[in-house]
């Protein structure tokens, strides 16, 4: 967990100029539901809030976590869906096959985190563009 906490304070440093204001708003997209995701989002989150104290307010909201329902459709939807929120500055990729079809994007309109999820391994990081 304390890869993707790092991870996704690297990439709001990365990104500082591009937020004005204080408060980032993440998305977070997982393969399809499981019984840890939650449980996942939650610990990522209290890492972040250790992080970022202080400098960001970090909000993980529940109509911004979405899941692929186990399908390169379903996952693409679910990114594309994050990817037009106006509010989402950041979106985590969580889980193999979502990872691996965001890193085969050719442009990102947020900046994003991309993980395997065992063990949680960075897959690629970037910003905007």
């Amino acid at each position: 967990m304390r890869l993707i906490a790092f991870g996704l304070l690297m990439a709001l440093t990365v990104t500082l100029p591009a937020f004005a204001q204080k408060v980032i708003t993440v998305g977070v997209v997982t393969d399809g539901p499981f019984l840890g995701s939650k449980r996942a989002v939650t610990m990522i989150k209290k890492e972040v809030d250790i992080l970022t104290k202080g400098e960001f307010v970090v909000r993980f909201p529940k109509n911004k976590q979405h899941h692929g329902a186990w399908s390169k459709s379903g996952i693409e939807n679910a990114l594309q869906k994050l990817y037009k929120d106006p509010d989402v500055d950041i979106v985590i990729a969580l889980g193999f096959s979502t990872a691996a079809l965001t890193v085969t994007r050719s442009s990102y309109p947020q900046a994003y985190l991309g993980f395997n999820n065992h063990p949680y391994q960075c897959l690629r990081c970037t910003t905007k563009g």
